[in-house]
């Protein structure tokens, strides 16, 4: 993920695998991160767990994008 653009105070992740091969996207990756003292919160679904982490640095990346803008 790039740099965060201020301080990030607190970081809450959960990362987990449904073993359900019926499931499209079994892997979830979840985050809450203050970053200076607004909360930003994220998730992405995925088939595996290393492409659902992926997906959820470029959404947080996005959400920490609109808080610099404005």
């Amino acid at each position: 993920m790039p740099e965060a653009p201020g301080a990030v105070t607190a970081a809450q992740v959960t990362l987990s695998v449904v073993n359900d091969s019926s499931l499209p996207r079994p892997a979830l990756a979840q985050a809450v991160v203050e970053l200076n003292g607004r909360r930003l919160r994220a998730q992405a679904a995925a088939p595996d767990l290393s492409e659902a982490i992926q997906l959820l640095q470029d959404r947080l990346a996005v959400r920490a994008a609109y808080l610099r803008a404005g």
